[in-house]
């Protein structure tokens, strides 16, 4: 048995770092909610935002909101299967994968007020910290763990019983 063998496809996420990125996601929620609620809502900007600019605005806010979902509905789904990657192909009960949710691209961005700009750039920045995760391409941040192989069996009672 080689050393990737020894590697469980099941990673462990701390509660801490499931906790933060959570947090981050609500923040960046609220925050996008109030840029984007108030530029629908007519407030004043600085400078008047050309039909093309509101339409990309608006836009983007719904870009940002499904993300951002995305996101916290990815996180709350570990948070209650015990914080553990699951593949598929280790027999275990698969969870739910991120959603799909389309980057922005620059020329759209560069449509948008600097707030709602620095938003979009954010919630993809976040998107892709937890689309690694869920691919598990993330080795920053998700480590594999080597255990025995009567741990996996172990796991699947557990998960059945």
């Amino acid at each position: 048995m080689n050393d990737m063998d020894k590697i469980n496809a099941v990673a462990p996420l701390t509660p801490r770092l499931l906790s933060a990125l959570y947090t981050d996601a609500l923040l960046l929620l609220d925050e996008s909610r109030a840029c984007f609620e108030a530029n629908e809502a007519g407030v004043p900007a600085p400078e008047p935002l050309s039909p093309a600019s509101r339409v990309a605005l608006a836009c983007e806010g719904l870009r940002v909101t499904t993300r951002l979902m995305h996101v916290i509905a990815w996180l709350m789904s570990r948070r209650a299967q015990g914080h553990e990657l699951v593949h598929l192909d280790d027999g275990l009960p698969a969870m739910s994968a991120l959603g799909q949710a389309d980057p922005t691209r620059d020329e759209q961005l560069e449509l948008l007020p600097e707030t709602a700009r620095h938003i979009a750039r954010t919630s993809m920045d976040l998107y892709d910290r937890v689309r690694r995760m869920d691919r598990g391409t993330g080795q920053d941040l998700v480590t594999p763990v080597i255990i025995s192989p009567a741990h996996g069996l172990v796991q699947r009672l557990h998960h059945a019983f």
